[in-house]
């Protein structure tokens, strides 16, 4: 119930009718990644951004090549800030391309 599993990870994640806990939250999107849910892949990588950079980046690489906006945008992020990735302003600039193309604002903006 890969669905189920994504929805506790982002209850946990959030706070959402129970406490925030990021443990549990990461706990949860990893059951639904294992099962293929797509989307846990985003949600891991903003779970460990802040611990583990390269390891985020890793998961939000997964999505972005997957065609996700959100993720592309992070990659991008990563990129011109070196966040668990080398600094590469031309990696930065094709994954903000890349993100503005699907319509996401911040990605035009930056």
């Amino acid at each position: 119930h890969t669905a189920a599993q994504y929805l506790l990870g982002s209850a946990y994640a959030g706070g959402l009718g129970t406490v925030k806990d990021e443990q549990k939250a990461l706990y949860w999107f990893i059951k639904a990644y294992e099962h293929g849910n797509e989307k846990a892949a985003l949600k891991l990588a903003k779970v460990l951004a802040a611990g583990q950079p390269g390891l985020a980046f890793q998961f939000a690489l997964e999505s972005a090549e997957k065609g996700q906006a959100d993720a592309q945008l992070m990659v991008a992020d990563c990129y011109a800030q070196a966040l668990g990735a080398e600094q590469d302003d031309r990696q930065a600039i094709a994954w903000y391309q890349r993100a503005a193309e699907q319509g996401l604002p911040a990605a035009q903006l930056r």
